[in-house]
């Protein structure tokens, strides 16, 4: 996971502030695969990578974990650091071992 950048959040902390919605996505590989199976990073080809993913044998799993919601207090660099933690701590633990699978 890459940091948040607190630019971003600027908009939230305006005249009408909105409360955020955190939320962890945690995708697990199939069954055989490397642990990074579904990313798609730096100079990668898009259909390639698309094409091995659809044409896995084995499904692999998406957890998606809704944190409780976040008021828009303190300054920019505050909140980014906050839901980065809240995300962080819900992705490791989404991605845990000792985490049961989810059916």
């Amino acid at each position: 996971m890459l940091p948040f950048k607190p630019t971003l959040f600027a908009a939230f902390l305006g005249p009408s502030p909105a409360w955020l919605q955190p939320v962890s996505v945690a995708w697990t590989a199939p069954k055989g695969e490397p642990a990074a199976f579904y990313g798609w990073w730096g100079d990668m080809a898009l259909a390639p990578h698309l094409a091995s993913v659809l044409a896995a044998r084995a499904p692999g799993g998406v957890t998606v974990t809704f944190h409780p919601p976040v008021p828009p207090e303190g300054d920019r660099k505050a909140l980014a650091s906050r839901l980065e933690g809240t995300v962080r701590a819900g992705l490791e633990a989404d991605l845990s071992p000792s985490r049961p699978p989810v059916s």
